[in-house]
């Protein structure tokens, strides 16, 4: 797939498909250094898709499946802090796990914080909830 990059640190990496249009913020397995540093590279991204197209264009897939998986008290509160202004910058957004633990985790994170994502373990199914319209919630 043809892709643009927006974003690029030692966590993650946000690209622009130029085929389908999305935007794919993909995790890598480096685990973050620190809690500061999370936060950062989550900012960051979401910097970089605030200065790309405009609001309703921006359709992310998020996939953590290489993430280490983390739930560690203090991870949780910078997520708790930046997750929020991450999804704020997109009009549509799909996570992507690997686990059907990560899934739940996700999904709570979720209705805590009162974001407004879709989560998935089959990435067709992300891109094609991503791409088709009207959108509906999954």
């Amino acid at each position: 797939m043809p892709s643009r990059t927006l974003y690029l640190d030692a966590y993650a990496s946000l690209t622009h498909a130029t085929d389908d249009e999305l935007i794919v913020y993909v995790r890598n397995d480096t685990p973050f250094a620190s809690v500061e540093a999370a936060g950062s590279s989550i900012l960051e991204s979401a910097r970089a898709l605030t200065r790309f197209k405009r609001f309703e264009q921006r359709r992310c897939l998020v996939d953590l499946r290489n993430g280490p998986l983390r739930s560690d008290p203090a991870f949780e509160k910078i997520m708790s802090e930046v997750q929020p202004q991450f999804f704020a910058a997109i009009a549509r957004g799909a996570v992507l796990v690997r686990t059907a633990v990560g899934k739940l985790q996700m999904t709570r994170i979720a209705n805590v914080q009162k974001l407004t994502y879709a989560v998935f373990d089959d990435e067709l199914k992300a891109r094609q909830w991503l791409t088709q319209a009207p959108w509906p919630i999954a």
